[in-house]
């Protein structure tokens, strides 16, 4: 997948046939809660369009959310 990157952080992404959203977001996000809900709140049509997709179609990926730090545990006071 060739994503062309834009200063917002974010990119777009023109789909080739049999492209499924969750593995663009995958590609794009990494293993990152909620990447695929992210892209439908950008793109509101994608939800009408019958996946796998037809090549042509130009998605918009915002920029990453930012990562919430990982809790931590305190073994000893």
């Amino acid at each position: 997948m060739r994503f062309t990157y834009l200063p917002s952080g974010g990119a777009s992404y023109v789909t080739s046939q049999g492209d499924v959203l969750d593995l663009i977001a995958f590609n794009f996000y990494g293993d990152h809660p909620g990447n695929t809900e992210r892209l439908y709140a950008a793109n509101r049509d994608l939800a009408l369009v019958p996946q796998p997709y037809a090549a042509g179609i130009t998605i918009l990926l915002p920029p990453p959310a930012p990562r919430k730090p990982a809790a931590q545990i305190q073994l000893w006071d």
